[in-house]
């Protein structure tokens, strides 16, 4: 699009411009240039190349194409005819305010914020009809809408492919999710594979395959952990006799519980067999069994018996629509009010992970503030705590209010469950006589104290992890966690892969 609007780009150091500043357009008849700053993030300087391109077409030539490009503008577009003619000069730099790719501001919103009868001045639309451009040129909305909607692609995985920040993407889904409701994901059945000869098991397999529980088996890359496994559950269907319904097999990732599915059917199912429960242990990851089990209890801890499950993009959304509530003071930025969002999402995902609720959030954030005295780099630390646990305990009131519930709060949920209902444990003791855990090395304090509770006293653990790999450290997985099995476990063999 640079290329085809005979336009240039080039960059400037940041102590050439007023503080702030990410890129400006000069509209030279001769040179054409859009200007970026030096050392901008890239997916904030393909926002801002985006946003400065959005001022061009918009402000100095060629609105009519986009109108027919952009139908989802023509409101916005034709407020905006009005600043076409303002001088539009180097002088009119786009600030970090101005390039808001978390702005989701609608004109009601603004009116509440600025008062009735105000709105912004003829600059502030103009900024706004231009990160509406840079937002449908870097993420076409029907784009976004196969790939998310439809093909089930996460919020994670969109913001790189797109190449923008978490907040732009979020921002996006959050405008698709106004749209049009979000439906349920297919679920496709898994289908068995064709057996195939097995490799014959080390010394140090063997060994790891027959351990008495409870068991921490140290693998190292390559060391064969999930062949592992399912030789762990062959061993205690065939030579045990332990019903194959009576083993759970749990790990974090869908992809990995996928896989091992498919190898236990190989394994266990005859060609003819039809997968039945009886015939299979359960596999899933931590958060689909808590889902499980909230589908059949989730009414006695508040869900709806229909719940659903908030995705990132979702948790945006309702943030969003308590965002007059929230009354932020460190966390927000005028223009761009949803800026903090991402960020305060992650703070609560973080405080679910460690069990920690929106009142012993709060309580913290007070600790600390007893504890600042007069320092104040730390009384601000313990004003920011305390209002994420603010932010925190609305957002909780919202999906209380709703009956739903978010990632982060399957595990706590379930926890809450055990608490108040010890029958609903002993009815998962008499169920799951032997609990197999892959990818332990990825375990956070809430799927720990699950896997103690589910374990009870009998304490039938046998678990398999990494030291080198950690890949959920955003959610308080650390090789390091390995080390609480022996304090979870006492007496707990350990053995290396």
């Amino acid at each position: 699009l640079v290329s085809w609007l005979g336009l240039n780009v080039e960059l400037f150091n940041a102590d050439t411009r007023e503080q702030g500043t990410y890129g400006y357009v000069d509209p030279d008849d001769e040179e054409h240039l859009i200007w970026l700053r030096y050392n901008l993030a890239p997916s904030i300087r393909r926002f801002t190349l985006a946003h400065e391109l959005g001022h061009v077409v918009l402000h100095c030539r060629m609105t009519a194409q986009l109108e027919t490009l952009l139908s989802d503008m023509r409101s916005l577009l034709a407020r905006t005819r009005d600043t076409e003619t303002l001088p539009f000069s180097d002088e009119d730099a786009c600030q970090e305010d101005d390039v808001a790719d978390a702005s989701t501001e609608n004109e009601e919103r603004l009116q509440d914020r600025l008062g009735i009868g105000q709105s912004y001045d003829p600059r502030s639309l103009r900024e706004q009809a231009a990160n509406m451009f840079a937002s449908e040129l870097l993420m076409p909305l029907e784009r976004v809408r196969a790939l998310y909607s439809d093909a089930h692609i996460n919020p994670t995985t969109l913001h790189d492919h797109f190449g923008v920040s978490p907040t732009a993407l979020l921002n996006r889904l959050a405008n698709l999710l106004q749209q049009t409701p979000a439906e349920p994901p297919t679920i496709v059945p898994d289908t068995p594979t064709t057996k195939a000869a097995r490799k014959p098991y080390d010394e140090f397999q063997q060994a790891a395959i027959e351990a008495p529980t409870p068991a921490l088996i140290v693998a190292g890359p390559g060391s064969g952990k999930t062949s592992t496994l399912i030789g762990r559950v062959e061993y205690l269907v065939q030579k045990l006799a332990i019903p194959p319904q009576h083993i759970l097999a749990l790990t974090f990732s869908r992809k990995a519980a996928q896989e091992m599915q498919e190898r236990l059917q190989a394994m266990l199912l005859n060609d003819s067999d039809e997968p039945r429960p009886n015939l299979l242990p359960k596999v899933c990851t931590f958060h689909a069994f808590c889902a499980d089990l909230l589908r059949q209890y989730g009414e006695l801890v508040g869900l709806r018996d229909d719940f659903a499950l908030l995705d990132e993009a979702e948790s945006y959304t309702l943030l969003q629509q308590q965002s007059d509530a929230l009354k932020l003071q460190h966390y927000q930025r005028l223009q761009s009010p949803t800026a903090y969002f991402p960020d305060l999402l992650k703070a609560i995902s973080r405080a679910k992970d460690e069990l920690v609720t929106p009142d012993m959030y709060a309580q913290l954030a007070q600790h600390m503030k007893e504890q600042a005295d007069t320092d104040e780099e730390k009384l601000q630390q313990a004003e920011r705590a305390a209002e994420v646990a603010h932010v925190y305990a609305l957002y909780q009131q919202a999906l209380a209010q709703r009956g739903n519930t978010d990632f982060g709060g399957l595990l706590m949920l379930t926890l809450q469950l055990f608490t108040e209902h010890p029958e609903i444990v002993e009815e998962q003791h008499q169920q799951y006589q032997h609990i197999l855990v892959d990818e332990f090395q990825d375990v956070n304090r809430a799927s720990g104290v699950l896997l103690r509770t589910l374990a009870g006293e009998t304490r039938r653990v046998w678990v398999v992890g990494d030291t080198n790999q950690a890949i959920y450290r955003f959610r308080g997985a650390s090789p390091a966690n390995m080390s609480r099995f022996t304090h979870d476990f006492p007496g707990a063999v350990i053995l290396p892969l």
